[in-house]
């Protein structure tokens, strides 16, 4: 691997502005993630009192997904391997070192247990702004992530809500498994792919 086409790759992208973006984020859930913001609860029929830091990972996981588009993503889409290896490996690299110092800070400003969560919640909604943008284009990849927001603050989702439930719930980090999963795939399965795909099924017919 040719490490200068990491760093190419990562000038190209922003990586530098999305990881101060998502420490400003990280910083601001530190200081005043405790303020609860007052939400009308359609499931309570009342005020729902929000913590802030509860829907900021949201803004990391734009973040993160956003490193994956560009001005010339849609060419990107078609790379060859060597491109598409290098930018495996950046996405990546930016995803892990913006989780860690994300985990850090809220584990300082809070404990441990919350730190967790709060990585998870960027877990999620990366993977829902990568399917989002891979299903939509790159000017889409906040539609999934923000149509999230709404059951989670209007019905309170309980059981499913991945943004409260505890650090070592299974069942959310089933939730956030799955749209990782599908974004992973999705990113996989370029055009060119699924057209050796599709004449592979042809010839076998």
């Amino acid at each position: 691997m040719d490490y200068s086409d990491l760093i190419r790759y990562a000038r190209a992208h922003r990586f530098l502005p999305i990881f101060a973006g998502i420490l400003v984020v990280s910083l601001t859930s530190a200081v005043l993630g405790g303020v609860t913001v007052s939400l009308p609860s359609l499931g309570a029929g009342s005020a729902n009192g929000i913590p802030f830091r509860k829907e900021l990972p949201l803004l990391s996981g734009v973040f993160l997904a956003a490193s994956l588009g560009g001005g010339m993503s849609e060419q990107e889409r078609v790379a060859g391997h060597r491109f598409r290896r290098t930018r495996c490996l950046a996405f990546i690299s930016l995803s892990v070192i913006s989780c860690g110092f994300s985990f850090v800070l809220e584990t300082l400003a809070v404990d441990v247990p919350s730190g967790v969560v709060f990585v998870r919640s960027i877990i999620t909604w990366l993977g829902l702004g990568v399917v989002s943008g891979q299903l939509g284009g790159a000017r889409l990849i906040w539609a999934l992530p923000v149509a999230s927001v709404f059951p989670l603050v209007w019905f309170n989702s309980g059981d499913w809500d991945w943004t409260m439930r505890p650090a070592a719930d299974v069942q959310a980090w089933i939730i956030a498994t799955v749209p990782v999963m599908l974004g992973s795939l999705l990113l996989y399965v370029t055009r060119w792919r699924w057209s050796r795909l599709a004449r592979g099924a042809k010839r076998h017919h």
